[in-house]
């Protein structure tokens, strides 16, 4: 073999590996391209459920968890341009193993379950759990929490009185009012009468509840994508205590998608949570960063935020207040009325 040949022979396994690697660095461009249109659409979907989940009616604050899950899903079938395509569309709900609608005194739970017919055969469905309560108990009481702060509590003892068993007070009117004076005579280190106390039992008991029927129902969801041939393990997701505590003060939904595929060659799945509170409770959101050794808190359309982790924009802060307890000082590029980092102690990053 002469000298020629060693040439056209490099040329050939340069040109071959070449190739190669040029078709495998565009797969994996194209999913990150898929991927980033993926996460667009799900947090486009979840706040669509958000905005219609709450309604103002003739008694008031009306709830249709009906059409929040209807407008995820819609939104999600037309990011994916699959509505007229009924089959794909069914394929793609194999991905959402459950929906959950957070109301003031209950939560729901859209769910596919199976049952057996009078004919022997088990069928697939998918129905709404009936509402469950954010429920908690001790040797006195057995209590249910609402997510606008009030407490439903049933005297198990007759602690209160024999008449009367079932309760319903805030906080604040458990430590004034006088019907409950034997309460705090008799039960003085009670968490009722402990706002603290009070707020950390009451986010435990939602949390619990929620997290406690979710577990259940991914579960069973596994036995059912199991016999599909879906070989996903479906899993409840790792939720910070920070979230769940910012995402349990007011109706909303939490939506989670889980093992959808985005690209099977490469093996890359797409999975995500979120909770979007209704929008009628949604006040301005604030996005927390942080720039060495202090933290700011920015408005939506602030600049500065070009530059922020995804991670921060998926996670808004509803109040100034919860952002001061971040230790975080205003913007002074967006928020021109704010307090800021003070500048005699050290000096105000700048922004070019």
């Amino acid at each position: 073999m002469n000298y020629n040949h060693f040439t056209i022979l490099f040329v050939i396994i340069f040109f071959t590996f070449g190739l190669r690697a040029c078709f495998v660095v565009a797969s994996y461009e194209a999913a990150a391209d898929n991927y980033t249109r993926m996460e667009r659409a799900f947090f486009d979907a979840a706040d669509a459920a958000g905005e219609v989940l709450c309604r103002y009616g003739g008694s008031g604050i009306q709830t249709d968890k009906s059409a929040a899950y209807d407008a995820f899903v819609r939104s999600m079938y037309a990011s994916l341009g699959i509505l007229d395509e009924p089959a794909k569309r069914e394929a793609f709900l194999n991905y959402i193993p459950l929906f959950v609608v957070l109301e003031n005194d209950a939560f729901y739970v859209y769910f596919e379950g199976e049952y057996q017919k009078a004919d022997g055969y088990h069928y697939q469905t998918r129905n709404w759990s009936e509402g469950i309560p954010y429920s908690y108990s001790d040797e006195d009481f057995a209590y249910r929490f609402s997510l606008d702060g009030t407490v439903s509590f049933y005297d198990k003892n007759g602690l209160l009185g024999t008449e009367n068993r079932l309760y319903k007070a805030t906080q604040e009117e458990l430590g004034r009012d006088p019907q409950y004076e034997t309460l705090r005579l008799s039960r003085p280190g009670s968490f009722l009468l402990n706002e603290d106390m009070y707020q950390t039992v009451r986010q435990t008991a939602v949390i619990t509840a929620v997290q406690d029927a979710m577990r259940y129902y991914v579960n069973t969801y596994n036995r059912i994508a199991n016999d599909r041939g879906i070989a996903y393990e479906f899993a409840l997701p790792v939720i910070d205590n920070s979230v769940w505590a910012r995402s349990i003060e007011h109706p909303g939904v939490l939506a989670m998608i889980q093992g959808y595929p985005i690209s099977t060659s490469n093996h890359i799945y797409y999975s995500q949570y979120t909770f979007v509170g209704a929008q009628i409770y949604k006040s301005e959101p604030y996005y927390v960063t942080n720039w060495g050794w202090h933290a700011s808190y920015h408005r939506r359309n602030c600049e500065k935020l070009a530059y922020a982790d995804e991670s921060i924009l998926f996670n808004p802060y509803y109040s100034v207040e919860e952002c001061v307890k971040l230790g975080a000082y205003a913007c002074e590029l967006c928020i021109p009325d704010g307090v800021y980092p003070p500048e005699d102690i050290y000096p105000l990053w700048t922004w070019e």
